[in-house]
């Protein structure tokens, strides 16, 4: 606000407004107010201005910082988050294999207790008391997917 405003704003009686009321004590204490505001409006500007220019003497460093870093700091930065990432892999990794010796193992359990009912039926069905029932029974074992299975699975354990 111009000096010569806030000076007829001070010597003013009263301060009339829009509305057709007026005000006898107002127009003095908004001339005070008004220079408060304008000490305070400057104040923060120049607070501003020396953040802005604290910002950018602290970027112009840390650029200044960053060039400055040699080739093999660079590549220890690399190797680091390299190895990094390959320690979350690996854990990731352990963690499926983990997951599916796990579901092996119920597999299992589920073949070996698959084949010994399948034996059972067999013996059940063609009982040892007649020679033919043995082959019958030899050729049931031989035919049972889940003794198949174990047996691979037994042969690629001993590899």
């Amino acid at each position: 606000m111009s000096d010569d405003l806030k000076q007829n704003l001070r010597g003013s009686c009263y301060l009339a407004f829009e509305d057709g009321t007026n005000d006898y004590e107002t127009a003095p204490e908004a001339a005070d107010r008004i220079d408060e505001l304008e000490k305070q409006n400057a104040s923060l500007e120049a607070a501003i201005k020396r953040q802005a220019s604290a910002a950018r003497t602290l970027r112009s460093c840390a650029l200044a910082e960053v060039q400055h870093l040699s080739e093999m700091d660079r590549s220890e930065y690399f190797a680091a988050h390299t190895l990094d990432s390959e320690r979350d892999a690996n854990a990731i990794l352990t963690d499926r294999i983990e997951e599916l010796e796990a579901k092996l193992a119920k597999a299992m359990v589920g073949l070996v207790q698959s084949r010994d009912e399948l034996d059972q039926y067999s013996q059940h069905e063609y009982p040892s008391d007649h020679p033919v029932h043995e082959r019958y029974r030899q050729r049931d074992y031989d035919a049972n997917p889940a003794r198949a299975t174990l047996a691979e699975l037994k042969g690629q354990d001993d590899e």
